[in-house]
């Protein structure tokens, strides 16, 4: 409202000269006309082209043998982002007395082809109209281009009339456009006089509603027009500022699990089994015929009923369509003949982008949503900004783009294979440099009524990498986490004007918050050994295991290897109330099947190359990182030297850190866990 107001003083200053002016012939004053805005709708505060309500003229009285010209301007507390057709023309219409219907006063549908034609009669520049005493419209002779024929008198001339106007782009006194206002110049006007009405509907006006703040407490922000005549005598308006729609939150985006039962946060093991339930090789050879574990599902919600729509609904584009129908899709007012006027480029797109994708994985996105609503989508393949493109029907079975060939994308489930669990055809997204888009289309909101309650659409999405299992090398997956954000679509930094070539629905690119796809995580276990000393003449042996060659594990998962590294905290017997640290690291690899054990006061046995040392007159605990999973620690506290003489030893098994749950407890990574 603070940007209309700002406005106030312009719109005063138009009706101060445009009262000042004579340069049309005036109709009668006893014409009165009064303004409403039909039903305003709720559009989304995201949308850059959100489709505004009609605003309609009644108009009775009137001289009818006083026909006149007027001008009609349009002013929006907004940009107005209505298509552009042809340079300044847009596809906003002026239509009058509701053309192309039964209960019109002319039925016919007679669109004048630009502005320098709305005022053509059969007079060369002229603006005398033929009059005519039954108050229908005024009628040309000739036939002007794109204008059906009216029913005419036996041997009489045909008669025609323009009834379909289209509105202009405005510029101000330098020359520059004025992005928040249309005019629709030369306007026959034939006053009805006492015996009908004459109306005036603007319709297919499309507002950026990106900028328009709510009114705080939950009320939604507005969308205010404000609509002038001139000659101003000719059509005097009654209440010409009116709310032709209403501002809200069109969108929510969040992760959750793949059954859509709880919020979602994903972690993936350098060196862990992988994702998949049938194998885990479709990073290098993906199938249909294979099924991979879904991580997680991104789940978007309507901020309110019909905020997604499809492109057009079911007789939106017939040749009688009734002016002032509402439907629930992204087109407008249409009408056969008339092009690209009204018809929107897509649905309501629904899209997801990732950032800081790890080399070596491959993100498999579902074709459809999974989600058991009305609504459906389904996955299109586009530009960086989610415009154009075509469908990938699941009926198509797509392949990748950008992938080996023969490379399609796996069957995502949610749960065990087998088990009457539905399994979702899948699509790999590339992720050059790390980022990657999905983006789905809606192609039927499964709300016919206008009424229905909001939908949420649920995709699901897997992810299958490579990784090492060879002895000795590094991880081919970083430590890093990838993200993820929902957005409607297409969607542009700034896209908030008119024109010719920007797609139809578009949206702002920052409508919801980001969030974790997934993270990569270090294959490690975490032991806690809870006390060791060497003060007082005691001594504490320590052992470790690598227990990841068992018959246990998958063989592909077996002979893990790293380092341990192991921190004491604690204090010495020449400092009892002082904390000290101190970490030693293995020189060499725990190699799976192997044990390294050492004395805290004498350290490893130098032939095993563990190089670790100990630490003399210390009392404390250990914690001991280890480079792999499967890791398992013991110790033994004895009243001397360890086989010097010692008579008395106390033994216990190291704490394992980590829980079953990914990211649990302390640690990071699922491992074994001794209880919980």
């Amino acid at each position: 409202m603070v940007a209309f107001r700002k406005l106030m003083p312009a719109f005063a200053l138009v009706a101060l000269l445009l009262s000042a002016s004579s340069a049309f012939a005036q109709g009668s004053a006893t014409m009165q006309c009064a303004v409403t805005s039909g039903v305003p709708p709720v559009v989304r505060q995201e949308g850059f082209t959100e489709l505004t309500g009609d605003i309609l003229i009644t108009c009775t009285g009137g001289t009818q043998q006083a026909p006149f010209l007027a001008n009609f301007t349009v002013f929006l507390n907004t940009n107005i982002t209505s298509r552009l057709v042809s340079g300044d023309m847009s596809e906003a219409l002026l239509l009058v007395d509701e053309p192309g219907t039964a209960s019109a006063t002319n039925s016919s549908f007679c669109v004048s082809p630009s502005s320098a034609s709305n005022g053509a009669t059969n007079t060369v520049n002229g603006v005398s109209l033929v009059s005519n005493a039954s108050g229908t419209l005024p009628v040309l002779a000739g036939t002007p281009p794109a204008c059906n024929a009216l029913p005419q008198a036996a041997g009489g001339p045909q008669r025609n009339t323009y009834n379909v106007f289209y509105g202009s782009r405005t510029a101000d006194i330098s020359g520059a456009a004025r992005e928040n206002s249309l005019v629709w110049t030369n306007i026959p006007i034939l006053p009805p006089g006492t015996t009908g009405t004459r109306t005036f509907r603007f319709t297919n006006i499309r507002a950026n509603a990106t900028n328009i703040t709510s009114g705080g407490f939950g009320i939604p922000g507005q969308i205010v027009a404000f609509i002038s005549a001139f000659p101003p005598g000719g059509v005097p308006l009654n209440n010409p500022q009116q709310v032709t729609a209403y501002v809200q939150p069109g969108m929510a985006f969040d992760l959750r699990n793949c059954a859509n039962s709880d919020s979602s946060s994903t972690s993936i093991e350098q060196c862990g089994t992988g994702s998949t339930s049938a194998g885990r090789d479709l990073f290098a050879t993906p199938t249909a015929d294979k099924t991979l574990a879904s991580l997680a599902s991104f789940r978007f919600r309507e901020g309110f009923s019909s905020a997604f729509k499809p492109r057009i609904a079911a007789g939106q584009t017939t040749g009688n369509m009734q002016p002032g129908t509402l439907f629930n899709s992204e087109s407008g007012y249409t009408q056969t003949g008339l092009g690209v006027v009204g018809i929107a480029d897509s649905g309501t797109r629904l899209s997801v982008r990732f950032t800081n994708v790890p080399a070596n994985t491959i993100i498999f996105v579902s074709t459809r949503n999974i989600s058991a609503g009305a609504a459906r989508a389904v996955l299109v393949q586009t530009d960086q900004n989610g415009a154009g493109g075509s469908r990938l029907d699941v009926s198509q079975a797509p392949v990748s783009p950008g992938l080996p060939a023969g490379y399609v994308g796996p069957r995502l489930l949610c749960g065990t294979e087998g088990t009457g669990n539905p399994q979702w055809p899948a699509v790999a997204v590339q992720a050059p440099g790390g980022t990657g888009l999905a983006v789905w289309e809606i192609v039927d909101n499964g709300d016919t009524s206008l009424a229905g309650t909001t939908e949420e659409l649920i995709f699901t999405y897997g992810v299958a990498y490579a990784y090492s299992t060879a002895a000795g090398q590094p991880p081919t997956l970083a430590l890093s986490t990838a993200n993820v954000v929902g957005n409607l679509a297409p969607f542009y930094a700034a896209a908030n004007t008119m024109s010719s070539v920007n797609p139809i629905p578009r949206f702002i690119t920052n409508s919801a918050t980001p969030g974790q796809l997934f993270r990569i995580t270090a294959c490690q276990t975490n032991l806690l050994f809870p006390y060791v000393t060497t003060a007082y003449g005691f001594d504490t042996g320590l052992a470790i295991a690598n227990t990841s060659e068992d018959i246990f594990s998958d063989p592909q998962n077996r002979r893990q290897e790293g380092t341990c590294k192991i921190t004491y905290f604690g204090s010495l017997t020449s400092a009892p109330r002082d904390l000290v640290t101190r970490t030693e690291t293995t020189a060499r690899n725990v190699r799976a099947g192997e044990t390294v054990a050492w004395s805290m006061t004498n350290g490893g046995d130098p032939a095993m190359g563990w190089e670790l040392q100990g630490y003399q007159n210390f009392t404390g605990y250990a914690i001991a990182q280890c480079g792999f999973r499967f890791a398992h620690g013991f110790a033994f506290t004895t009243d001397g030297l360890i086989g010097r003489g010692a008579t008395l030893a106390q033994g216990y098994l190291a704490l394992v850190l980590d829980g079953a749950d990914l990211g649990r407890l302390r640690g990071q990574t699922g491992g074994e866990v001794r209880g919980q």
